[in-house]
């Protein structure tokens, strides 16, 4: 039928351009790291994620505190957690989005 086709396209079409609810920023300079989650929220935001993730390893813990910090101030994150333990525990934060 050609309306199923269309309709699965325009559902692939929006997968597609739907913006990833994951960043990797592990191994980042915490400035540059910064620049890409700010956009990352502006793009989760937009696309109408409520939740997401973020991967920034154990490490020394400054990438970890410095995104948190940012968090805090950012005006579109209502909360955020660390992991649980089968989420990736303290090297992910998890990011609850305001929604527009």
């Amino acid at each position: 039928h050609p309306e199923r086709s269309e309709g699965s396209r325009r559902i692939n079409v929006e997968a597609e351009t739907k913006a990833p609810s994951t960043l990797d920023i592990r191994g980042e300079k915490v400035e540059e790291a910064l620049d890409k989650l700010d956009k990352f929220l502006n793009d989760a935001t937009t696309s109408g994620h409520t939740q997401v993730v973020v991967i920034h390893g154990h490490g020394s813990g400054k990438l970890r505190e410095a995104i948190r910090k940012f968090l805090l101030k950012s005006k579109l994150t209502e909360s955020q957690r660390p992991g649980e333990p089968h989420e990736g525990g303290n090297g992910v934060t998890i990011i609850t989005l305001h929604s527009i």
